[in-house]
C-alpha cells in the first residue's frame, strides 16, 4: 500500500557459534545445559534444569531405563531443585558411592514428569565433566569426585580401576574428535 513503516530500538541477543561447550558424566548419563532451541519449544518449563543427552550402555541409569531418545530435562535431585549443570554437580558430588540418588524429570516430548532412582556407582560410573576451550577448541576432562574408601587400616584409597581410567580416556579422545 505503499506505507513506510519505521522500526526503532529492536533488542538483539548475541548467541555463540561454539555450540554445546560443557558436558559432564553422572550415572552413566551425558548431561548439558538446556540447549536454545529446547528453551525455545518448551518456553518457560525449560527455564531450569538440565538435559541428558545420551546414555551410555551398561551405566546405572540405563539400568533404570532412563529415555535415551527424545530427550529428558532433570529438573531434581533428591528432592532438591537443579536449576543448571553446576547446580546439579554440586548436588551429586556429594553422595557416596553405593547411595541412592532420585532423579525428577521432564520429558521434552510430552510434557509428562517422571522420577528414576540410580545407585551411585563411582568406581566404574565417575562423576566427570569435560569442557570445550573456545581459544583452541580443544576438550579437557575433569574429575568431579573420585571413588574413595577405606581399606582395612581406615586408610583412605583411590579405587578407579585402571579399566575405568581406559574407558573415560576413549570417551575424551571420541568427544575431542568433534572440533569445529
Amino acid at each position: 500500500n505503499g506505507n513506510v513503516t519505521e522500526i526503532k530500538n529492536v533488542p538483539t541477543q548475541l548467541f555463540s557459534t561454539l555450540g554445546t561447550t560443557r558436558v559432564a558424566f553422572c550415572c552413566g548419563m551425558v548431561c548439558q545445559e538446556v540447549t536454545l532451541a529446547i528453551q525455545f519449544a518448551l518456553g518457560s518449563e525449560a527455564k531450569n534444569g538440565v538435559y541428558i543427552s545420551s546414555v551410555f550402555p551398561g551405566s546405572p541409569a540405563k539400568e533404570a531405563y532412563v529415555k535415551t531418545t527424545g530427550g529428558l530435562i532433570i529438573k531434581e535431585v533428591n528432592g532438591d531443585p537443579v536449576e543448571d549443570l553446576d547446580c546439579l554437580l554440586d548436588k551429586v558430588s556429594t553422595i557416596k558411592s553405593g547411595k541412592n540418588l532420585r532423579f525428577k524429570t521432564l520429558d521434552i516430548q510430552d510434557g509428562n514428569i517422571s522420577t528414576f532412582s540410580v545407585q551411585l556407582d563411582l568406581q566404574f560410573w565417575p562423576i566427570r565433566e569435560m569442557v570445550r576451550s573456545p581459544s583452541t577448541g580443544e576438550w579437557s576432562l575433569n574429575d568431579i569426585s573420585a571413588f574413595v574408601g577405606e581399606n582395612s587400616e581406615g586408610n583412605v584409597k583411590n579405587n578407579v580401576s585402571e579399566e575405568a581410567e581406559g574407558t573415560w580416556k576413549r570417551i575424551s579422545n571420541y568427544v575431542g574428535s568433534f572440533r569445529t
